[in-house]
């Protein structure tokens, strides 16, 4: 009975901390974008996935599946292979391979665009790493299609011109609603 309550307020402060989070007030104040907060995706067995999306926004480019990421340190994407062997690409995070980062929301970017085509929407889905509170190179740079932005960047992706018109983005948020329940 004891640890109830604190289980309580730790669940407030999270939801106070997601309130505050910088990616959360930068994407709330972009004009002519719908966004969806924190949910979490349903698969085709019809039951919620574990993991949670930061941010589902509808721009005018398409739906963007965005995570926001605090991690502090050098950013490298180191790419090996090339002609005549596979391709690889690695996401490395102050020294450590965190490519898991990548995998997951290429996964995640998969199962919406799932959705979206099983309710008749052709949208482009795309996905966004995107580090808040931390520097990155002004050259935007992408992995495996997955965009690896900071704050700057993500304001100009999600402000990019595209075929959504207001009417299509209202419809492809309803669906997103109906099929990401809140986290």
């Amino acid at each position: 009975m004891i640890g109830l309550p604190l289980r309580r307020g730790a669940r407030r402060e999270t939801d106070r901390r997601r309130e505050l989070d910088p990616a959360t007030v930068a994407i709330t104040a972009l004009p002519d974008v719908l966004v969806l907060h924190n949910r979490r995706l349903v698969g085709s067995n019809g039951r919620p996935s574990r993991e949670t999306v930061d941010h589902l926004v509808v721009a005018r480019s398409g739906v963007w599946l965005v995570d926001a990421k605090t991690h502090y340190g050098p950013h490298e994407v180191r790419r090996t292979g090339g002609i005549i062997t596979p391709r690889d690409e690695r996401l490395f995070i102050n020294y450590r391979d965190r490519t898991e980062l990548v995998d997951d929301l290429r996964r995640e970017v998969v199962t919406l665009q799932r959705v979206l085509v099983d309710a008749g929407h052709t949208v482009g889905v795309h996905g966004a790493l995107c580090f808040v509170d931390t520097p990155l190179p002004w050259v935007s740079e992408s992995i495996t299609g997955i965009a690896l932005v900071d704050l700057r960047g993500l304001t100009t992706l999600l402000t990019a011109d595209g075929d959504l018109d207001d009417h299509d983005r209202a419809e492809v948020r309803a669906v997103l609603n109906s099929r990401c329940v809140p986290a």
